[in-house]
């Protein structure tokens, strides 16, 4: 039996695609399938797994049910509003039939743009929000209020970084974190694994406050911190 993997990543539509192939390019340590799905394969993509649309949507699916049946998570990023939609609906679905945890980070389109491909958005992420276990959906038109001296090119680099960083940060939590080299520190910010701070407890002065008046409370020195003045002691 083949080896099931912890994280099936299933990218839809272009800007889903790139967010997929990049979270795989950087999963640093934990077992990844990426598939695409739809449109025409990237450069280097003979190496993934590539579904065709009209096969996700086929009464039997099998190819479908084999890449969600190895996977323990799920995973979905699209850009909705190209006509992706239905499949990825149906993905989710056949993840629900599969007792698969499936998550889903989306962007929904500008609607200035294409009225008629925002309205298909709304409808297919209310529908995602009921088919999957999380659901996310990245609102353009938001990101466009929030950026609105950005050109067209400008805003659709930062889509794609929002839906890459927030697909993401969904994702943190249940990727097992670097560890440490022998002989070395803690492993450094952004490279997978968490800083341990520390605060030396040691003897303050007052500095050039010290010949202010000092702030008095029932006798006591408010001015000094609470463990010097009550000359609490930590053992390490």
């Amino acid at each position: 039996m083949e080896e099931q993997k912890h994280l099936m990543i299933i990218g839809f539509g272009p800007g889903g695609r790139r967010a997929a192939e990049s979270l795989r390019q950087s999963r640093a340590g934990f077992g990844a399938t990426l598939v695409l799905a739809g449109g025409d394969l990237p450069d280097g993509g003979a190496a993934h797994e590539h579904l065709q649309l009209s096969e996700i949507l086929e009464p039997s699916g099998e190819q479908l049910s084999q890449i969600i049946r190895r996977g323990r998570l799920v995973v979905l990023t699209a850009d909705l509003g190209g006509g992706v939609e239905e499949a990825l609906l149906a993905v989710a679905r056949r993840c629900r039939e599969q007792s698969k945890p499936c998550l889903a980070v989306v962007t929904l389109p500008f609607s200035q743009s294409d009225t008629d491909a925002r309205q298909a958005a709304d409808s297919a992420y209310a529908d995602l929000l009921e088919e999957s276990d999380l659901a996310i959906g990245l609102d353009l038109d938001l990101l466009a209020t929030c950026l609105p001296d950005q050109a067209a090119p400008e805003l659709d680099k930062a889509a794609a970084r929002w839906l890459l960083e927030c697909t993401r940060g969904v994702l943190a939590p249940m990727l097992p974190t670097t560890a440490k080299t022998p002989g070395k520190g803690a492993e450094a910010p952004g490279r997978g694994g968490l800083e341990q701070l520390s605060l030396e407890l040691a003897e303050m002065s007052l500095g050039i406050f010290c010949a202010d008046n000092p702030s008095q409370y029932h006798g006591q020195n408010y001015d000094i911190p609470t463990f010097q003045r009550k000359g609490v002691k930590i053992n390490r």
